[in-house]
């Protein structure tokens, strides 16, 4: 977490032993999802001016039967809507509207194993739009050894005009509000198309350092 996020948490956690914080955290967490906590490190990056916290520990997946094939929704893989943007009627229809600057990324992978074949496994389609000035992007990448997912938005035009606030009203119903799904297919091809977008797995980049993996390819500097 950055900005004033970041600096919430490290009012919140820098007082704690390490003990604490992660006796804290299994306290806090510890249920139907974890099942156990077993570490939590936190640091603030002054450099970066970010809080990092990273919590170690064993999570129930909650694969659905689907007669056969097996279904999981990715933590953090989909979107709600935006909202519209209106103004009461007594109001200046033609005042921009503004956003707040912001940028959220999520990236997942999940390891699979050696013997279950690229071409068994299906995702929920990618996508990269822009609403209201904000770009939302996800993508997939299947590999033999893992299935990698990142989710980003991130707030391009903090302003935009009246116009393209209409415009963008009518776009809402057909905004891609899918949960993050990947499907496992016993007996399906051998291998997997090759994916649009080669997404890093979660242990391959410094995200605190590099936000560039979680951007559209289009947004990238």
């Amino acid at each position: 977490m950055r900005g004033i996020k970041g600096l919430q948490q490290q009012v919140q956690l820098s007082g704690l032993t390490p003990g604490q914080l992660t006796e804290s955290f299994r306290q806090e967490i510890v249920g139907d999802t974890w099942q156990s906590v077993e570490d939590v490190k936190w640091r603030y990056d002054t450099k970066a001016g970010a809080s990092i916290l990273t919590v170690t520990g064993t999570w129930a997946p909650d694969w659905d039967d689907d007669g056969g094939e097996r279904s999981m929704a990715l933590p953090g893989g989909g979107f709600s809507p935006p909202e519209r943007r209106v103004r009461a009627a007594q109001q200046d229809q033609q005042i921009p509207f503004y956003k707040e600057p912001s940028f959220t990324c999520h990236v997942t992978t999940v390891r699979v194993p050696a013997s279950a074949r690229t071409g068994a496994w299906t995702t929920r389609a990618g996508f990269d739009t822009r609403m209201f000035g904000i770009n939302y992007y996800r993508a997939f990448d299947v590999r033999p050894e893992s299935i990698r997912m990142v989710r980003a938005s991130r707030v391009e035009q903090p302003e935009i005009d009246a116009d393209a606030a209409r415009k963008d009203n009518q776009r809402i119903a057909g905004f891609d509000n899918s949960m993050g799904w990947i499907t496992y297919t016993p007996g399906a091809a051998k291998t997997a198309p090759p994916a649009k977008v080669k997404v890093p797995a979660t242990d391959e980049v410094d995200w605190v350092a590099d936000s560039n993996a979680c951007l559209a390819p289009a947004t990238k500097p």
